[in-house]
């Protein structure tokens, strides 16, 4: 699991999520942040949650 504040740009996309990419296994990643107006998003097998559904509602 991964956490970050909000991902505005490109550099901070990769720099969240190229580092679990990097990880070949079979284990469930996720990226938990505040960028407004996410729901949910899977990007290369990550899922990408707002920290408040997280919150809320769990994985």
């Amino acid at each position: 699991m991964q956490a970050s504040y909000i991902i505005a740009d490109d550099a901070t996309r990769e720099r969240e999520f190229g580092n679990l990419r990097a990880i070949k296994d079979n284990y469930p990643k996720y990226v938990i942040s505040m960028t407004p107006l996410l729901t949910k998003n899977d990007n290369d097998g990550i899922t990408h949650l707002h920290l408040r559904k997280f919150l809320t509602e769990g994985i």
